[in-house]
């Protein structure tokens, strides 16, 4: 059984899971009766893919899973495993199986179930993007894989947590940008980005790191040039009126930042 997971997004979401050995998918749907989450049966000793996809507007999307936790598994002989790995968009720093870290445990690759030296919940993180090979509606996706091993003698819970900082905590938070403006500033408007000492090229263009300081209302009212960060620390709103693709390699709210986005597209390059 697998059960509180996160985001709450998820929640009524079916799970799609993928045998890797016979690369055939089920989609499983969630219940309130078996303790809010899915139940499913699948032969041992292979891997298995956990993912989701959601319905953004008219479009399907892949969504991480920001917590995942494998309850009451079935008790089974000492040769029976099964690996449970979950693909991810977004690069983690490590992840915390029941309070350990895939950093104390030093895997440079899957734990070897049979070992003796072998535990249950033992887990491996492989951060190096590849293609997914999955079709989200018209997305795919680079993506990471967490793997956690889960052993038939044993049918303790498993909760998987990603964790973005390492374990003594991010030191990266970007410099706060404070620049506090009358009103509300349109994307589309030169004037927006007359600061030449923040903006030298004016209005973003394609590849710049842009910073939305704390202080600002901004609607994003067209396409904005495909971005490397967008790090929002003010106020930005997607336009009600106008179809929007807002594209960049990470979009970040850090301070106070907020971003309120209607039916449109997100693209992560």
């Amino acid at each position: 059984m697998l059960n509180s997971h996160q985001p709450s997004q998820l929640k009524f979401v079916p799970v799609l899971v993928t045998d890797q050995e016979t690369n055939k998918t089920s989609r499983v749907f969630f219940t309130h009766y078996n303790d809010d989450g899915y139940q499913f049966v699948v032969p041992t000793q292979r891997d298995y893919w956990l993912h989701w996809e959601v319905l953004a507007g008219s479009t399907l999307v892949k969504v991480d899973p920001t917590q995942i936790r494998i309850h009451r598994p079935d008790l089974l002989d000492d040769s029976s495993w099964v690996y449970i790995t979950t693909s991810n968009i977004q690069l983690q720093n490590h992840y915390v199986v029941n309070g350990k870290t895939t950093i104390a445990m030093n895997y440079t690759g899957l734990p070897d179930p049979m070992d003796e030296n072998t535990m249950h919940g033992d887990a491996y993180y492989n951060k190096t993007f590849v293609p997914d090979t999955w079709n989200y509606g018209d997305n795919q996706y680079n993506h990471t894989l967490f793997t956690m091993v889960a052993l038939g003698p044993n049918n303790g819970a498993l909760q998987a947590n990603p964790r973005f900082c390492p374990p003594d905590g991010c030191t990266n938070e970007p410099e706060e940008v404070v620049d506090k403006r009358e009103g509300i500033l349109l994307w589309s408007e030169p004037e927006t980005w007359s600061d030449g000492t923040q903006f030298p090229n004016g209005k973003p263009i394609a590849g710049e790191n842009v910073t939305i300081p704390f202080g600002w209302n901004l609607i994003i009212d067209e396409d904005p040039a495909p971005l490397e960060v967008l790090d929002i620390q003010g106020n930005v709103t997607f336009s009600r009126t106008q179809d929007i693709t807002l594209q960049a390699k990470c979009i970040q709210l850090t301070r106070n930042g907020y971003l309120l986005v209607w039916k449109m597209l997100i693209d992560f390059l």
